[in-house]
Protein backbone atom coordinates (compact mmCIF):
# COMPACT_ATOMS: atom_id res chain seq x y z
CA UNK A 1 0.00 0.00 0.00
CA UNK A 2 2.48 2.29 1.00
CA UNK A 3 4.69 1.39 -2.26
CA UNK A 4 1.70 2.14 -4.46
CA UNK A 5 0.87 5.61 -2.66
CA UNK A 6 4.67 6.81 -3.14
CA UNK A 7 4.73 5.40 -6.80
CA UNK A 8 1.26 7.39 -7.07
CA UNK A 9 3.57 10.46 -5.62
CA UNK A 10 6.64 10.01 -7.74
CA UNK A 11 4.15 10.11 -11.27
CA UNK A 12 2.29 13.09 -10.17
CA UNK A 13 5.63 14.74 -9.57
CA UNK A 14 6.59 14.01 -12.81
CA UNK A 15 3.72 14.97 -14.41
CA UNK A 16 3.96 17.95 -12.68
CA UNK A 17 7.67 18.90 -13.86
CA UNK A 18 6.72 17.90 -17.16
CA UNK A 19 3.83 20.29 -17.69
CA UNK A 20 6.10 22.63 -16.04
CA UNK A 21 8.68 22.29 -18.70
CA UNK A 22 5.90 22.04 -21.67
CA UNK A 23 4.21 25.39 -20.58
CA UNK A 24 8.13 26.99 -20.70
CA UNK A 25 8.50 25.69 -24.25
CA UNK A 26 5.11 26.93 -25.18
CA UNK A 27 5.85 30.81 -24.21
CA UNK A 28 9.27 30.45 -24.90
CA UNK A 29 7.97 30.11 -28.45
CA UNK A 30 5.85 32.57 -27.85
CA UNK A 31 7.95 34.74 -27.11
CA UNK A 32 10.28 34.18 -30.38
CA UNK A 33 7.50 34.39 -32.47
CA UNK A 34 6.24 38.18 -31.37
CA UNK A 35 9.97 39.11 -32.03
CA UNK A 36 10.18 38.75 -35.24
CA UNK A 37 7.27 40.29 -35.75
CA UNK A 38 7.72 43.05 -33.14
CA UNK A 39 7.62 45.30 -36.01
CA UNK A 40 3.67 45.44 -35.91
CA UNK A 41 3.95 46.44 -32.36
CA UNK A 42 6.01 49.17 -33.01
CA UNK A 43 3.93 50.20 -36.11
CA UNK A 44 0.92 50.00 -34.07
CA UNK A 45 2.58 52.67 -31.23
CA UNK A 46 3.22 54.78 -33.70
CA UNK A 47 0.31 55.14 -35.64
CA UNK A 48 -0.93 56.36 -32.04
CA UNK A 49 1.37 58.82 -31.75
CA UNK A 50 1.16 60.57 -35.15
CA UNK A 51 -2.50 60.50 -34.54
CA UNK A 52 -1.71 62.64 -31.47
CA UNK A 53 0.62 64.39 -33.40
CA UNK A 54 -2.29 65.44 -35.69
CA UNK A 55 -4.46 66.59 -33.05
CA UNK A 56 -1.72 68.70 -31.68
CA UNK A 57 -1.61 70.44 -34.84
CA UNK A 58 -5.14 71.49 -34.49
CA UNK A 59 -5.10 72.37 -31.31
CA UNK A 60 -5.62 76.08 -30.60
CA UNK A 61 -6.54 76.44 -27.25
CA UNK A 62 -3.68 76.07 -24.62
CA UNK A 63 -5.33 73.59 -21.86
CA UNK A 64 -6.36 71.14 -24.70
CA UNK A 65 -2.68 71.92 -26.20
CA UNK A 66 -1.20 70.39 -22.29
CA UNK A 67 -3.51 67.45 -22.99
CA UNK A 68 -2.58 66.24 -26.02
CA UNK A 69 1.19 66.95 -25.18
CA UNK A 70 0.67 64.81 -21.60
CA UNK A 71 -0.10 61.97 -23.81
CA UNK A 72 2.42 61.88 -25.93
CA UNK A 73 4.56 62.06 -23.38
CA UNK A 74 2.48 58.79 -21.71
CA UNK A 75 3.12 57.03 -25.10
CA UNK A 76 6.76 57.98 -25.60
CA UNK A 77 7.48 56.95 -22.20
CA UNK A 78 8.21 53.44 -22.39
CA UNK A 79 9.11 53.77 -26.22
CA UNK A 80 11.92 56.60 -26.87
CA UNK A 81 12.78 58.74 -23.72
CA UNK A 82 14.39 61.61 -25.78
CA UNK A 83 11.02 62.05 -27.23
CA UNK A 84 9.25 61.51 -23.63
CA UNK A 85 11.09 63.96 -22.18
CA UNK A 86 10.57 66.60 -25.26
CA UNK A 87 6.50 66.55 -24.58
CA UNK A 88 7.37 67.46 -21.05
CA UNK A 89 8.89 70.24 -21.79
CA UNK A 90 5.87 71.25 -24.17
CA UNK A 91 4.05 70.89 -21.14
CA UNK A 92 6.12 72.14 -18.80
CA UNK A 93 5.96 75.64 -21.67
CA UNK A 94 2.10 75.96 -21.55
CA UNK A 95 1.58 75.14 -17.84
CA UNK A 96 3.95 78.45 -17.99
CA UNK A 97 2.14 80.55 -20.25
CA UNK A 98 -1.13 79.63 -18.60
CA UNK A 99 0.24 80.33 -14.97
CA UNK A 100 -0.31 76.71 -13.63
CA UNK A 101 2.35 76.41 -11.20
CA UNK A 102 1.33 72.97 -9.88
CA UNK A 103 1.40 71.72 -13.63
CA UNK A 104 4.90 73.47 -14.13
CA UNK A 105 6.36 72.03 -10.66
CA UNK A 106 4.92 68.43 -11.83
CA UNK A 107 6.46 68.58 -15.19
CA UNK A 108 10.18 69.25 -13.42
CA UNK A 109 9.28 65.84 -11.24
CA UNK A 110 8.20 64.02 -13.90
CA UNK A 111 11.37 65.13 -15.88
CA UNK A 112 13.34 63.75 -13.25
CA UNK A 113 11.89 60.82 -13.18
CA UNK A 114 12.53 60.18 -16.81
CA UNK A 115 16.76 61.16 -16.02
CA UNK A 116 16.40 58.40 -13.20
CA UNK A 117 15.12 55.73 -15.45
CA UNK A 118 17.85 56.07 -17.88
CA UNK A 119 20.95 56.79 -15.65
CA UNK A 120 21.26 60.66 -15.63
CA UNK A 121 21.30 61.00 -11.97
CA UNK A 122 22.85 64.78 -12.13
CA UNK A 123 20.51 66.41 -14.38
CA UNK A 124 17.79 63.95 -12.12
CA UNK A 125 18.85 66.17 -9.11
CA UNK A 126 19.39 69.77 -10.92
CA UNK A 127 15.30 69.35 -11.93
CA UNK A 128 14.30 69.02 -8.11
CA UNK A 129 15.93 71.54 -6.87
CA UNK A 130 13.72 73.90 -9.53
CA UNK A 131 10.76 72.54 -7.56
CA UNK A 132 8.61 74.93 -5.35
CA UNK A 133 6.87 71.75 -3.23
CA UNK A 134 4.42 74.61 -1.82
CA UNK A 135 3.37 75.24 -4.66
CA UNK A 136 2.27 71.33 -5.59
CA UNK A 137 -1.47 69.78 -5.09
CA UNK A 138 -1.79 66.32 -3.72
CA UNK A 139 -1.33 64.80 -6.75
CA UNK A 140 1.53 66.97 -7.75
CA UNK A 141 3.52 65.84 -4.17
CA UNK A 142 2.56 61.79 -5.01
CA UNK A 143 4.79 62.84 -8.94
CA UNK A 144 7.65 64.67 -6.24
CA UNK A 145 7.97 62.10 -3.94
CA UNK A 146 7.91 59.41 -6.81
CA UNK A 147 10.57 61.31 -8.30
CA UNK A 148 12.80 61.59 -4.58
CA UNK A 149 12.06 58.15 -3.90
CA UNK A 150 13.65 56.81 -7.61
CA UNK A 151 16.64 58.92 -7.67
CA UNK A 152 17.79 58.19 -3.55
CA UNK A 153 17.13 54.35 -4.53
CA UNK A 154 19.52 54.06 -8.10
CA UNK A 155 21.91 56.19 -6.24
CA UNK A 156 21.67 53.62 -3.09
CA UNK A 157 21.78 50.56 -5.76
CA UNK A 158 25.00 51.99 -7.84
CA UNK A 159 27.07 54.26 -5.57
CA UNK A 160 30.41 52.76 -5.61
CA UNK A 161 31.48 55.37 -2.76
CA UNK A 162 29.80 53.03 0.55
CA UNK A 163 30.16 56.30 2.86
CA UNK A 164 26.95 57.72 0.98
CA UNK A 165 24.57 54.31 0.35
CA UNK A 166 22.74 54.87 4.43
CA UNK A 167 22.46 58.55 3.55
CA UNK A 168 20.25 57.71 -0.07
CA UNK A 169 18.92 54.58 1.71
CA UNK A 170 17.61 56.83 4.29
CA UNK A 171 16.20 59.62 2.00
CA UNK A 172 14.71 56.91 -0.23
CA UNK A 173 12.90 55.47 2.86
CA UNK A 174 11.60 59.03 4.08
CA UNK A 175 9.90 59.20 0.34
CA UNK A 176 9.07 55.78 0.48
CA UNK A 177 7.00 56.32 3.81
CA UNK A 178 5.46 59.41 2.03
CA UNK A 179 4.68 57.89 -1.08
CA UNK A 180 2.79 54.45 0.66
CA UNK A 181 0.70 57.00 2.65
CA UNK A 182 -0.66 59.42 0.23
CA UNK A 183 -0.93 56.46 -2.67
CA UNK A 184 -4.47 54.82 -3.64
CA UNK A 185 -4.74 51.00 -2.12
CA UNK A 186 -4.55 49.99 -5.68
CA UNK A 187 -2.04 51.96 -7.43
CA UNK A 188 0.32 50.51 -10.01
CA UNK A 189 3.19 52.02 -8.07
CA UNK A 190 2.16 51.34 -4.88
CA UNK A 191 2.35 47.60 -5.35
CA UNK A 192 5.48 48.09 -6.81
CA UNK A 193 7.07 50.42 -4.09
CA UNK A 194 5.41 48.34 -1.06
CA UNK A 195 5.93 44.42 -3.02
CA UNK A 196 10.28 46.48 -3.17
CA UNK A 197 9.97 46.85 0.29
CA UNK A 198 9.03 43.12 1.63
CA UNK A 199 11.19 41.48 -0.73
CA UNK A 200 14.20 43.77 0.41
CA UNK A 201 13.39 42.76 4.11
CA UNK A 202 12.83 38.84 3.15
CA UNK A 203 8.67 39.14 4.01
CA UNK A 204 8.33 36.73 1.03
CA UNK A 205 4.91 35.06 2.28
CA UNK A 206 3.87 39.03 1.95
CA UNK A 207 4.89 39.96 -0.76
CA UNK A 208 3.05 37.30 -2.70
CA UNK A 209 0.38 37.67 -1.38
CA UNK A 210 0.57 41.29 -2.35
CA UNK A 211 1.58 40.23 -5.59
CA UNK A 212 -1.19 37.96 -6.34
CA UNK A 213 -3.58 41.01 -5.25
CA UNK A 214 -2.04 43.28 -7.62
CA UNK A 215 -2.86 40.78 -10.75
CA UNK A 216 -6.24 40.55 -10.05
CA UNK A 217 -6.13 44.41 -10.63
CA UNK A 218 -4.41 44.98 -13.74
CA UNK A 219 -5.10 43.58 -17.00
CA UNK A 220 -3.35 40.69 -18.93
CA UNK A 221 -0.97 41.33 -21.55
CA UNK A 222 -1.36 44.72 -20.44
CA UNK A 223 2.29 47.27 -19.61
CA UNK A 224 1.50 47.19 -15.92
CA UNK A 225 0.20 43.62 -16.07
CA UNK A 226 4.37 42.99 -17.64
CA UNK A 227 5.30 45.03 -14.80
CA UNK A 228 3.70 42.87 -11.94
CA UNK A 229 4.43 40.06 -13.93
CA UNK A 230 8.41 41.08 -13.52
CA UNK A 231 7.54 41.38 -9.77
CA UNK A 232 6.79 37.79 -9.46
CA UNK A 233 9.58 37.00 -11.07
CA UNK A 234 11.36 38.53 -8.50
CA UNK A 235 9.31 36.33 -5.68
CA UNK A 236 9.88 32.96 -7.34
CA UNK A 237 13.75 33.51 -7.94
CA UNK A 238 14.34 34.54 -4.59
CA UNK A 239 12.71 31.40 -3.14
CA UNK A 240 14.87 29.45 -6.37
CA UNK A 241 11.58 28.20 -7.98
CA UNK A 242 13.67 28.51 -11.62
CA UNK A 243 9.92 26.74 -13.69
CA UNK A 244 7.77 29.86 -11.98
CA UNK A 245 10.13 32.54 -12.46
CA UNK A 246 11.24 31.95 -16.12
CA UNK A 247 7.33 31.68 -16.80
CA UNK A 248 6.96 35.14 -15.38
CA UNK A 249 9.87 36.53 -16.31
CA UNK A 250 8.82 35.13 -19.72
CA UNK A 251 5.33 36.46 -19.28
CA UNK A 252 6.66 39.82 -18.61
CA UNK A 253 9.08 40.34 -21.83
CA UNK A 254 5.75 38.91 -23.95
CA UNK A 255 3.66 42.08 -22.56
CA UNK A 256 6.24 44.39 -23.34
CA UNK A 257 7.13 43.56 -26.95
CA UNK A 258 3.18 43.07 -27.62
CA UNK A 259 2.73 46.53 -26.39
CA UNK A 260 5.69 48.21 -28.25
CA UNK A 261 7.74 48.48 -25.49
CA UNK A 262 11.20 49.70 -25.73
CA UNK A 263 12.50 49.85 -22.05
CA UNK A 264 13.03 46.06 -22.02
CA UNK A 265 14.16 45.35 -18.47
CA UNK A 266 12.59 41.98 -18.48
CA UNK A 267 13.59 40.88 -21.94
CA UNK A 268 17.98 41.65 -20.73
CA UNK A 269 16.64 39.66 -17.51
CA UNK A 270 15.36 36.44 -19.27
CA UNK A 271 18.45 36.42 -21.60
CA UNK A 272 20.64 36.66 -18.32
CA UNK A 273 18.59 33.84 -16.80
CA UNK A 274 18.79 31.67 -19.68
CA UNK A 275 22.70 31.79 -20.50
CA UNK A 276 23.06 30.53 -16.65
CA UNK A 277 20.76 27.64 -17.42
CA UNK A 278 22.81 26.50 -20.98
CA UNK A 279 20.59 27.74 -23.23
CA UNK A 280 23.08 29.91 -25.14
CA UNK A 281 21.01 30.60 -28.76
CA UNK A 282 17.92 32.00 -27.61
CA UNK A 283 19.75 34.13 -25.16
CA UNK A 284 22.09 35.73 -27.74
CA UNK A 285 18.09 36.22 -29.84
CA UNK A 286 16.95 37.56 -26.96
CA UNK A 287 20.15 39.78 -25.59
CA UNK A 288 20.30 41.61 -29.55
CA UNK A 289 16.71 42.35 -29.65
CA UNK A 290 17.01 43.77 -26.41
CA UNK A 291 19.94 46.10 -27.40
CA UNK A 292 18.36 47.30 -30.40
CA UNK A 293 15.37 47.94 -28.18
CA UNK A 294 18.06 50.26 -26.17
CA UNK A 295 19.11 52.08 -28.57
CA UNK A 296 15.71 53.08 -29.45
CA UNK A 297 14.73 53.46 -26.16
CA UNK A 298 18.27 56.36 -25.67
CA UNK A 299 18.91 54.89 -22.38
CA UNK A 300 22.38 55.27 -21.39
CA UNK A 301 21.84 53.11 -18.02
CA UNK A 302 20.02 50.32 -19.97
CA UNK A 303 23.29 50.04 -22.57
CA UNK A 304 25.82 49.95 -19.68
CA UNK A 305 23.98 47.00 -18.11
CA UNK A 306 23.36 45.39 -22.12
CA UNK A 307 26.98 45.64 -23.08
CA UNK A 308 28.72 43.52 -20.95
CA UNK A 309 26.42 41.06 -21.01
CA UNK A 310 25.87 41.38 -25.06
CA UNK A 311 29.49 40.81 -24.90
CA UNK A 312 30.09 37.81 -22.93
CA UNK A 313 26.79 36.15 -24.77
CA UNK A 314 27.99 36.78 -28.00
CA UNK A 315 31.70 35.04 -27.43
CA UNK A 316 29.37 31.86 -26.09
CA UNK A 317 27.46 32.22 -29.15
CA UNK A 318 30.19 31.97 -31.57
CA UNK A 319 32.33 29.49 -29.58
CA UNK A 320 28.70 27.39 -29.90
CA UNK A 321 28.27 27.84 -33.39
CA UNK A 322 31.81 27.17 -34.62
CA UNK A 323 31.57 23.98 -32.58
CA UNK A 324 28.31 23.04 -34.51
CA UNK A 325 29.81 23.69 -37.90
CA UNK A 326 32.80 21.70 -37.05
CA UNK A 327 30.28 18.62 -36.06
CA UNK A 328 27.91 19.38 -39.20
CA UNK A 329 31.32 19.41 -40.75
CA UNK A 330 32.44 16.12 -39.73
CA UNK A 331 28.77 14.29 -40.26
CA UNK A 332 28.75 15.44 -43.79
CA UNK A 333 32.52 14.10 -44.43
CA UNK A 334 31.58 11.04 -42.69
CA UNK A 335 28.10 10.26 -44.61
CA UNK A 336 30.30 11.37 -48.21
CA UNK A 337 32.92 8.46 -46.73
CA UNK A 338 29.85 6.03 -46.31
CA UNK A 339 28.36 7.23 -49.38
CA UNK A 340 31.89 6.66 -51.34
CA UNK A 341 32.28 3.41 -49.72
CA UNK A 342 28.84 2.35 -50.76
CA UNK A 343 29.70 3.28 -54.47
CA UNK A 344 33.17 1.03 -54.46
CA UNK A 345 31.40 -1.89 -52.82
CA UNK A 346 28.40 -1.78 -55.93
CA UNK A 347 30.82 -1.08 -58.58
CA UNK A 348 33.07 -4.22 -56.90
CA UNK A 349 30.20 -6.58 -56.70
CA UNK A 350 29.06 -5.30 -60.28
CA UNK A 351 32.36 -6.45 -61.94
CA UNK A 352 32.41 -9.68 -59.77
CA UNK A 353 28.83 -10.63 -61.09
CA UNK A 354 30.05 -9.85 -64.90
CA UNK A 355 33.30 -11.75 -64.41
CA UNK A 356 31.33 -14.77 -63.10
CA UNK A 357 29.08 -14.17 -65.63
Amino acid sequence: MRKNILSLILFFICINAFSQSRNLDSIYSCLDYEIVHANKYVAKKKAVINILKRQLEKASDNTLKYAVCYQLYEEYKPFENKMAMYYLERCRHIAVLINNRNNVNECLARLSLCCSNTGLYDEAEKFLLQINVDELSKSGLVVYYQAQYMLNNQLAYYTSVESMKPIYNNKATEFQNKLLACLPVHDNYRYQVLELKLISEGRMHESMKLNTEWLHHVKKGSHKYAMMALFRYLEYKAVRDTANMMYWIAESALADVRNGVMDQGSMWEIANQLEELGDIERSYHYITFTSDCANVYDSRQRRWQISPLLARIAKKYKTESEHKNSQLLMVALFSALLAFMFLVSVFYVNSQRKRLA
